[in-house]
């Protein structure tokens, strides 16, 4: 009779658990079953470690005090301002709430003159930074092409969306929009409320005729329809006054934008120009390093000089326009350009650059090195015929 079995004793869950960690891998070709808890290792049979993710130390500008905000915002440009108003929805509350008018204010400071350091009480700091240091329409957010805005209207738009807004309407519907605004009477002295409106002036072409800021005309009729003849004058004289310091507030805006325009033109072409002079440079240095010098007392390479090699080279015809380029292109000079040898060729070319001393002392040293070669082999030559 056979020995009775034992049962086995159940394994324990932890122990069941490590026992189904097997899985199929793919080694050396094959399929095969691995332990799933082992190491993974390499090609290089090293054991592979996680990366640890080191935490990333940053400047978070929303936990900034609000007045040490505005501190510093104040020593930065309007447009950076408004540029870091933009950059969320906390800080747009931040920097359009009037707590924050000191750091705007502060900030025009370094960039107005004293005509128009206080504007009116209509237009507000980052309105008044758009409409001076931005160049892209409010709408459709194109470029304005260097164009004025619309400062009497308090708008930067470009053409077709000026026409197209509601908010602006030209001189034929101002009697239709007056008597919707009067409940469908005839309305007295349309012409002065017509006259004190803010308005663009017209392009002086077909489609584009003078419009005229619909709020500002409806309120004025609201405010003129009860007046008897002496209260209009009154509000009249008043109207002219404060039209008059818009027009002139309008006025010293336009001359500052042009100023500021000018400037930069100027900030530009000086750094054009300075980029020239660099560019030159550094062609005077390559050709040192290349053993070449001008046909200049000195070698010296100023401005005389590349005046001079321009006008040699504007006055040969038989000489590609874009070696003159090469030369008085207003950019810095990269090694592609060098090393395409244009530039040195049309120097040699013109006659102005010669070699230099350690140039010409390394041809010699070559060819009287060649000629001593010569000689030797040429002694060879006889000798070997005398032994014949």
């Amino acid at each position: 009779m056979p020995p009775k079995r034992t049962k086995s004793a159940k394994p324990s869950e932890q122990k069941a658990q490590t026992a189904d960690t097997s899985v199929t891998r793919c080694v050396g070709g094959k399929r095969k079953r691995v332990d799933a808890t082992a190491p993974t290792r390499g090609r290089r049979g090293n054991t592979a470690k996680k990366v640890k993710l080191e935490e990333i130390v940053y400047f978070r500008l929303l936990d900034v005090p609000a007045d040490v905000l505005y501190e510093i915002c104040s020593y930065l440009h309007p447009l950076m301002v408004l540029y870091l108003s933009r950059a969320c929805k906390t800080l747009r509350s931040i920097f359009m709430s009037e707590a924050s008018r000191y750091a705007w204010r502060t900030s025009f400071e370094s960039i107005f003159f004293d005509g128009i350091r206080d504007v009116r009480s209509d237009i507000c700091e980052p309105r008044l930074a758009n409409l001076l240091f931005e160049d892209r329409c409010d709408r459709c957010l194109k470029s304005r092409k260097g164009e004025f805005p619309q400062f009497m209207l308090r708008v930067n738009l470009c053409q077709t969306c000026l026409y197209k807004s509601p908010d602006f309407l030209p001189a034929k519907f101002l009697r239709e929009t007056a008597e919707e605004a009067n409940n469908g009477k005839y309305v007295r002295h349309l012409g002065w409320i017509k006259r004190f409106t803010p308005s663009t002036p017209s392009l002086g072409y077909f489609g584009t005729p003078e419009l005229f800021d619909r709020a500002s005309f409806v309120e004025m009729v609201e405010e003129t329809k009860d007046l008897t003849l002496d209260e209009f004058c009154v509000w009249r004289d008043k109207e002219k006054e404060n039209f008059e310091s818009l027009k002139d507030e309008c006025r010293q805006l336009k001359e500052f934008k042009i100023e500021m325009a000018e400037c930069a033109a100027l900030e530009k072409a000086e750094k054009r120009r300075a980029a020239g002079v660099q560019r030159r440079k550094d062609i005077a240095a390559r050709l040192a390093e290349a053993g070449y010098t001008t046909n200049r007392p000195g070698g010296e390479a100023d401005e005389e000089f590349w005046g001079d090699v321009l006008r040699t080279l504007s006055r040969d015809k038989l000489t590609p326009s874009r070696y003159r380029t090469l030369i008085s292109r207003q950019a810095p000079l990269t090694d592609k350009e060098w090393k395409e040898g244009d530039i040195l060729k049309c120097l040699i070319d013109c006659g102005k650059i010669v070699e230099g001393d350690k140039l010409r002392a390394a041809r010699e040293k070559k060819g009287s090195t060649g000629q001593r070669a010569k000689t030797v082999a040429e002694g060879l030559k006889r000798g070997a015929k005398s032994l014949s």
